[in-house]
């Protein structure tokens, strides 16, 4: 069950529950690889034949999209259902001596420019061993809310976290982040040009 591309049925037995609204879905992030990408729930009563499909389109995993391993999801066509858009973040790690990231996890927080305090949680860019190193230019795709133009990013260094074993602490010189809706095309652009690390401040916020 759960495998890439396949299309599980389970019986559930309950009371009527009348029209349903909302459905949450998780997992307890137990076993080997639990990361799990969600397309849709459909659920269909046996004695009324009327099904409600729940489209989820995220990942539920600790290590991937926002952490989380449970989703609240509405059915489709409910109008607070809020748009989606695939968001891709290139971030270009500085050419100078030590400015690439050994240790430590890199996070960012996408606000929209409405002023209308839209907000992306903080998403955790999955980083393979060669990202982040100096003068390398790292591209992250991810899909969440439209939150349409962006006019702040908030870039996170997490030096708690244990991923490496650099006895160094760990720090990070970034140049440039660009953000684009590859959903509408629009773009914006971040000078950032500022170390990340214990001493300089592990949070960078910045505007287009």
């Amino acid at each position: 069950a759960f495998e890439r591309g396949s299309r599980d049925g389970f019986v559930l037995r309950c009371k009527e529950l009348g029209d349903l609204q909302r459905l949450v879905v998780g997992h307890d992030n137990s076993g080997p690889g639990p990361s799990w990408h969600l397309d849709r729930v459909q659920v269909t009563g046996r004695r009324s034949g009327q099904s409600v499909t729940f489209p989820c389109c995220r990942w539920l995993s600790s290590k991937l999209d926002d952490g989380k391993t449970e989703r609240e999801l509405l059915p489709e066509g409910k109008a607070d259902v809020p748009a989606t858009a695939v968001w891709e973040v290139s971030v270009k790690t500085s050419d100078i001596r030590g400015a690439g990231l050994t240790d430590g996890v890199v996070s960012i927080e996408l606000s929209g420019a409405g002023g209308d305090g839209s907000k992306l949680a903080a998403r955790r860019l999955e980083d393979s061993h060669d990202s982040f190193m100096r003068g390398k230019l790292d591209v992250f795709r991810f899909e969440d809310r439209d939150i349409g133009k962006v006019g702040q990013l908030d870039i996170l260094l997490d030096t708690a976290a244990d991923v490496g074993s650099s006895n160094s602490p760990p720090s990070w010189h970034v140049e440039t982040v660009e953000v684009k809706n590859a959903t509408s095309g629009e773009v914006a652009w971040f000078i950032a040009n500022r170390w990340l690390s214990s001493e300089a401040g592990l949070r960078a916020t910045l505007t287009p």
